[in-house]
């Protein structure tokens, strides 16, 4: 249990970002995304926190609960098809479109 545990803590230590500019770094490849989803394995549920953690980091810096009403299995759906059609990009962008999307689905509840 230890060395899962290590495993994962040094994972997420190769994903942290020391300066968020414009260019994002330690991110996920969406073809990594699409691969690792279909496989299920250690990096499905590494990949997943990644993103479910971006995203309620963006929530809390933008103050804006746009993750109300979501559920996590509906955010990775949501980010299956991003990046099923645009291998080429990453789980960072992908959220950030999402967010957008979900701010505006919201706005017109």
């Amino acid at each position: 249990m230890k060395t899962k545990i290590s495993i994962i803590i040094c994972i997420f230590a190769l994903h942290i970002n020391p300066s968020w500019g414009l260019e994002y770094r330690g991110t996920v490849a969406c073809g990594d995304w699409v691969k690792e989803r279909k496989s299920e394995g250690l990096l499905t549920a590494v990949h997943q926190a990644i993103l479910v953690g971006f995203l309620s980091g963006l929530a809390l810096a933008t103050d804006k609960d746009f993750l109300k009403g979501t559920t996590n299995e509906s955010l990775f759906l949501w980010v299956d098809n991003y990046c099923q059609k645009t291998p080429l990009e990453n789980i960072y962008m992908a959220g950030m479109l999402l967010s957008i999307e979900l701010q505006k689905k919201n706005k017109n509840k």
